[in-house]
């Protein structure tokens, strides 16, 4: 193959490779939207990722406990409200600072650190 065509089939590609996010998200929804976040600890491991409108929340907390929450997912500049069979609807008012995400629950607070994001979790 030559040079060209080698050129032609990486820039059709390049599209395609760059996923759903836009490069600078302008609202933080936006932002929680375009990465998956992470938490691991001694004392549990958490994991948030977005696909298309879906939320995908997994959990493994003390005791051998598991948490699974997934559902149909509606941002705005406050809360992440999650729509799920077994749960109902649920609401996790939430704040971005520098590489964190921070999701209230049930007057509590939990920290996920952004994927790949070069800084470590505490």
């Amino acid at each position: 193959m030559n040079t060209f065509f080698r050129i032609i089939a990486v820039l059709t590609v390049l599209p395609f490779l760059s996923g759903c996010c836009k490069d600078h998200p302008s609202l933080p929804q936006e932002e929680i939207m375009c990465h998956n976040w992470s938490l691991t600890n001694k004392d549990m491991s958490c994991s948030l990722r977005f696909s298309d409108d879906r939320l995908v929340l997994d959990a493994s907390l003390p005791g051998n406990k598991k948490l699974s929450l997934s559902g149909c997912c509606y941002a705005d500049e406050k809360s992440l409200t999650v729509e799920s069979v077994p749960f109902g609807t649920v609401v996790f008012p939430y704040r971005i600072e520098n590489e964190f995400l921070y999701l209230g629950y049930a007057g509590k607070e939990l920290r996920l650190q952004k994927e790949n994001s070069g800084t470590e979790s505490k």
